[in-house]
């Protein structure tokens, strides 16, 4: 009588050689290398993408080598290129939204991001020239208004240093009792 089920022990395990191992370790430290390197090689916006590429690049050397991948059921490979496609996707639309910021939004006819940035800017201004204003009396003190007369605008002096405290004076001497008379 043949034993033809399968179970779980009968499955034949990978063994990957050390020397892959080494090599695959080196290709991540290369990438590694490149993607620090790519933030200062000048690629402006696109340095996110290329980026992104070198670290699906990492991430399917770890899964395929380091977690046995590879030689796994073609249903796990399945579904990591299925994780990696979706969350390509997720990407995707992110730069999109992203990429179009400050675009012109056909419903209001304004610029969406450009309009926001410009009032913050200039709610910025209106407070530091609020800040550094003098401040300008519209009547000199002690008139009263009629309501008809011209207002010229006054400059308020900076207010004087209060007055330094008076020195305190010395106490009176006080008069020493008499001395009795003698009978």
């Amino acid at each position: 009588m043949s034993h033809h089920s399968h179970s779980h022990d009968d499955e034949h395990e990978h063994v990957t050689p050390l020397p892959i191992y080494y090599a695959i370790f080196g290709a991540l430290m290369v990438l590694t290398v490149l993607t620090v390197a790519v933030s200062y090689l000048g690629f402006g916006k696109a340095a996110i993408y290329v980026a992104m590429v070198v670290a699906i690049v990492k991430a399917a050397l770890v899964a395929g080598y380091f977690m046995h991948l590879k030689w796994d059921d073609p249903f796990n490979r399945l579904i990591f290129a299925a994780a990696i496609f979706f969350m390509g996707i997720f990407f995707v639309i992110t730069a999109t939204d992203i990429g179009y910021r400050g675009q012109i939004n056909p419903e209001t006819g304004n610029h969406v991001l450009h309009d926001e940035e410009k009032a913050i800017a200039t709610e910025a201004a209106r407070r530091a020239a609020f800040e550094k204003q003098q401040i300008t009396l519209v009547r000199a003190p002690g008139t009263v208004p009629s309501g008809t007369d011209p207002v010229k605008p006054v400059t308020a002096p900076a207010p004087a240093a209060p007055p330094a405290p008076a020195a305190p004076a010395a106490p009176a001497p006080s008069a020493a009792p008499a001395a009795p008379a003698p009978n």
